[in-house]
């Protein structure tokens, strides 16, 4: 025979212990009671219910009761103290949400139209987006991860890889392929206001590492002696830094955001010239009269990252700057504001002017 349960009764002494020590079912008690489902298993006929079961339905009911007798305590306990309940939450109506997004969005509107880059010290001023670009870029980031978003330098983008430029991602080499694409048609397309630059994608510097062979014929129709600099993104497994040969300068530059050391990359680059120039101009090459250069940023040499994710972001306008000689005016307040930019750029596939 089935057992009955009596709800537990709750002295003052009690309340308070369960106010201090269960403070989850203080307040789950205090918001009311709530119907509890029994879960359903394989049914049988009645007369073959057992006495088990029949006892968790008495134990579930009982539990019901006390819990509708504790709120009821619960409720005198804090008349008794000048206090009232907590109110259940209200769910809010279809139209109630509808309403709110739309004033949500007329708010953003506003802080959008209101929007200014101020200038702080060693930080430049940059194009700002119009409510049409900002409503590109939005619309860019919603819908299926494999979608294909654009077409362009013979790569298919998803919008899976371009929704590593959200906050806070890390970004796939292919967003920095196409940057650096984006980077180079703008040489050539003006060639008065911009270096004449080569950029290497993501691939080169693993084939680099392996020996000058693997990567011999990436210059079988070009010749990097003609060009001012060569970009080189070079990633450290979970870090991206940025090589560059200034030919210009006669100097080889390595930039890290998190002030890495660069002697072997410098290194491997000064190699990779020397057998370049012996393979293509079939003269050694003197570099004896060429500098390196790993600014430090946290001597303020060049801009600094202060979080484990915005290196790839960091790496591309290490080579933007790069393309027009430009010197660094720009941190990690600019990182939300330079990730919406790139699928700006991507999307209209050119890139935007560099300052105001």
């Amino acid at each position: 025979m089935a057992q009955r349960y009596a709800p537990e009764k709750f002295s003052e002494a009690k309340l308070k212990m369960i106010r201090r020590y269960l403070p989850e079912r203080w307040a789950d008690a205090a918001r009311g009671p709530t119907t509890r489902s029994v879960p359903m298993k394989t049914r049988r006929p009645h007369a073959m219910r057992s006495t088990t079961s029949r006892d968790a339905l008495a134990r579930l009911h009982a539990g019901i009761h006390e819990e509708k007798f504790l709120h009821e305590r619960i409720q005198t306990f804090m008349e008794s103290q000048g206090k009232q309940l907590p109110q259940k939450p209200i769910t809010p109506s279809y139209q109630e949400l509808l309403s709110k997004r739309e004033a949500m969005d007329r708010e953003l509107k506003e802080l959008r139209d209101n929007l200014q880059f101020e200038d702080s010290e060693g930080e430049g001023e940059f194009p700002r987006l119009t409510d049409d670009q900002e409503d590109l870029i939005d619309e860019t980031l919603q819908g299926p991860r494999k979608q294909v978003v654009i077409s362009c330098f013979n790569v298919d983008l998803t919008r899976e890889s371009i929704a590593t430029l959200s906050p806070g991602a890390w970004l796939d080499d292919e967003i920095i392929n196409i940057y650096g694409q984006l980077i180079m048609e703008r040489a050539h397309a003006d060639q008065e206001n911009f270096l004449k630059v080569h950029f290497f994608n993501t691939h080169f510097y693993p084939f680099l590492s392996k020996g000058f062979a693997q990567v011999k014929r990436w210059t079988r129709k070009i010749d990097i002696f003609s060009m001012d600099c060569v970009l080189i993104p070079i990633h450290l497994g979970v870090h991206w830094t940025c090589g560059i040969i200034n030919l210009r300068e006669k100097r080889f530059e390595f930039y890290d955001s998190l002030g890495g050391p660069g002697a072997v990359h410098i290194r491997l680059m000064r190699h990779y010239l020397e057998e370049e120039s012996l393979n293509r101009k079939k003269v050694p090459i003197d570099l004896s009269s060429w500098t390196d250069y790993t600014p430090n940023p946290s001597t303020g040499e060049c801009p600094a990252q202060m979080n484990g994710y915005d290196c790839g972001v960091f790496t591309c306008f290490f080579m933007e700057y790069a393309s027009r000689a430009a010197p660094f005016d720009y941190g990690m307040d600019q990182m939300p504001y330079f990730r919406r930019r790139i699928i700006l750029e991507i999307m209209e596939q050119r890139l935007l002017p560099a300052s105001c």
